[in-house]
């Protein structure tokens, strides 16, 4: 019988052993204890409300009704609570202190239980075991055939000195398995300088398991600690028998990081800080596991994302030409730009000679410029090459139809899009031909030693480029339009290696545009 405060008595004539527990809010009868009554003079039960256990857990309730019960030479009549507990009566705070019968005065220097005026013998009285519930201490996901270490709390109250000395044994609550079909295992755990403690789960099934915090995952019971030896528990005559056996070294428990699964606040996938907002964007409805690969896929090819604005990349593989044959060259006077975009101008130009995509020019060519208010308020910088590229031969370079690009899709269900940081200029104009792209402003004139805006045969320049870059994938893996690239999948881990092939020919991409 565990340590307690204990009282003999009779419900409805059956011997029952009470439990004096003032933490109970109701006194309840076991289920056991109910069913010895005789059919004729068991009470009919009624419905109740829910109660909860120390654990936090719910009680299996039949329902409630009025008992006449014995407690010493003292009888009541008392609305008892018919539940599936273990204890054969749990004497709560309704009799002890209610109307019923109290107030009670236990008094464990003399052994007795002082209730309206009568003394009840208790047959035992120790200390009182502490139980506690164990919540959650954040939320955790624990993915599909994972075993994972989560962090627990252990309730306190008014006692804390109490359960700060004391060593705990944490069982789990069998609400909680059952709730979310995972395994959880008893351990021991001394809380003292801890607030926190581990648990170890399992989850055997292949769906992802979420546990919220304060979860009630299971219960915290004290207990003593026996030590003792072997040759004090044994015969002396079978000792010598196991002593080589016992010649064992035992070591503490190591935790290793792949037994270990962070919390979701902390997240251990990490990526590089220019990529984080990409993995929180296109991770959304991926499981933990999935969204933990997809980071690794992202660090691994981090030098291909741009970091900043200046971060912008140049092949080797074409350069665009602009071949006006034997045209003179054209040359037009700066375009007025509206007062309100003046300073956004001379912003824009600096910026561009900073990327090295322009440089001071004296070109006898020069073509105006033109200022362009994008959806997002923000304004992109074009050149008027109108007049020159009516010298040029245009390239018949087919571009992707939307009929071709369905077909190669289809039963697709992971896609993945990327773009590239200003793709044209990632793109030489060939050296002979810098002069042609010049352009006049108030601040001077400039020349684009990369691909400009405007020009006719950029499109086709740029869509040879990418199909050069990602030869043997097109159509297969992945479409290709102009910078723009979707690499599609019909599974997570085949849409994954198609985007790691497809990412390890390509430099530089716009995160924010992927």
């Amino acid at each position: 019988m565990p340590d307690g405060v204990y009282e003999k008595g009779f419900v409805e004539g059956v011997d029952v052993i009470y439990t004096a527990d003032t933490g109970a809010c109701k006194t309840v009868l076991s289920e056991n204890i109910f069913n010895k009554i005789p059919l004729l003079q068991r009470p009919k039960l009624r419905k109740t409300s829910p109660l909860t256990d120390a654990s936090g857990e719910s009680v299996k309730l039949l329902g409630k009704a009025n008992f006449n019960i014995i407690l010493g030479s003292l009888e009541i009549v008392a609305e008892i609570v018919v539940a599936n507990i273990e204890d054969q009566c749990l004497l709560g705070i309704d009799i002890l202190q209610g109307q019923q019968g109290g107030p009670a005065d236990i008094l464990l220097s003399e052994g007795v239980t002082n209730l309206k005026g009568v003394s009840i013998p208790c047959i035992q009285v120790k200390k009182s075991e502490i139980i506690r519930k164990v919540t959650a201490a954040d939320h955790f996901i624990i993915p599909g055939y994972c075993e994972a270490v989560i962090d627990v709390y252990i309730e306190r109250n008014e006692n804390n000195e109490l359960l700060a000395s004391k060593e705990f044994i944490i069982e789990p609550s069998e609400e909680f398995i059952a709730n979310n079909k995972i395994a959880m295992a008893a351990c021991i755990v001394d809380i003292k300088d801890n607030v926190t403690l581990k648990a170890r789960v399992l989850n055997p099934s292949s769906e992802e398991v979420s546990i919220k915090q304060d979860t009630v995952v299971g219960r915290a019971s004290s207990f003593l600690k026996v030590i003792s030896s072997l040759k004090d528990m044994e015969n002396a005559d079978e000792i010598e028998h196991f002593s080589a056996v016992r010649r064992l070294r035992f070591s503490s428990p190591e935790m290793r990081k792949h037994d270990m699964i962070k919390n979701v606040k902390e997240d251990n996938l990490r990526v590089p800080s220019h990529l984080t907002e990409l993995l929180d964007s296109c991770s959304e409805d991926l499981s933990t596991d999935e969204k933990g690969k997809v980071a690794n896929l992202l660090s691994k090819f981090q030098e291909v994302f741009s970091k900043h604005e200046f971060d912008i990349g140049l092949t080797d593989l074409v350069e665009h030409s602009i071949d006006t044959g034997d045209a003179k060259p054209v040359r037009l006077p700066p375009r007025r730009v509206p007062i309100a975009f003046a300073e956004k101008e001379k912003n824009m130009i600096s910026q561009l000679e900073e990327q090295n995509i322009i440089r001071k020019s004296n070109s006898p060519w020069s073509a105006a410029i033109v200022i362009v208010v994008r959806k997002d308020q923000k304004i992109r910088m074009f050149i008027d090459y109108r007049k020159i590229n009516s010298y040029i031969c245009p390239l018949a370079y087919p571009i992707a139809g939307t009929q071709d690009c369905l077909y190669a899709v289809a039963g697709s269900v992971y896609f993945s899009t990327c773009d590239l940081t200003a793709g044209y200029y990632q793109i030489p104009v060939k050296e002979s031909d810098i002069p042609k792209t010049a352009f006049a402003t108030k601040f001077g004139l400039y020349e684009f030693t990369r691909l400009p805006f405007g020009t006719v045969n950029g499109s086709a320049t740029c869509q040879r480029l990418m199909e050069i870059v990602l030869n043997g994938l097109q159509w297969q893996t992945c479409l290709i339009y102009l910078d723009d690239v979707i690499v599609f999948g019909k599974t997570f881990e085949e849409h994954l290696s198609r985007l790691s092939e497809a990412l390890g020919r390509i430099k530089k991409l716009k995160p924010a545009k992927c």
